[in-house]
């Protein structure tokens, strides 16, 4: 019974199940006029804005990890409760590999750099999945 409650209190909440598909959508329109525009070479990976994205992405990725540590540990409890992380988890496992693309300029390099990028695509991709 409190599970059908659980569904029925967060159906009725503001946005309710429309906020995940705006974002879905949001994200997908952000990446598809992204690799459009590939070609016209906006970004560098290597100075500027581009440089920036990567190492966004590569701080939102890392910050991943305070959920896996905030679950884990007691100790850590005055840094926020569990639910937040989580949804900040979410967030950032689709906002840094996203930067991680535009930091790439959705090209593909060296053979360590492609295996990094295909490893993270992956992992974000089941992550979605999985939720």
């Amino acid at each position: 019974m409190a599970r059908a409650a659980q569904i029925a209190k967060s159906q009725s909440a503001p946005f309710g199940q429309g906020l995940p598909l705006l974002t879905a959508v949001v994200v997908l329109c952000a990446v598809v006029v992204g690799w459009l525009s590939a070609d016209e070479d906006y970004l560098s990976p290597g100075s500027g804005t581009g440089y920036w994205l990567g190492i966004y992405g590569s701080v939102a990725m890392l910050s991943l990890l305070i959920y896996s540590l905030r679950k884990r540990y007691k100790a850590w409890r005055v840094i926020g409760s569990i639910p937040f992380w989580f949804r900040t988890h979410m967030i950032l496992g689709v906002v840094g590999p996203m930067l991680i693309l535009f930091h790439a300029n959705f090209k593909l390099g060296p053979v360590n750099s492609n295996v990094a990028l295909f490893s993270m695509l992956i992992v974000a991709f089941s992550g979605v999945v999985g939720k």
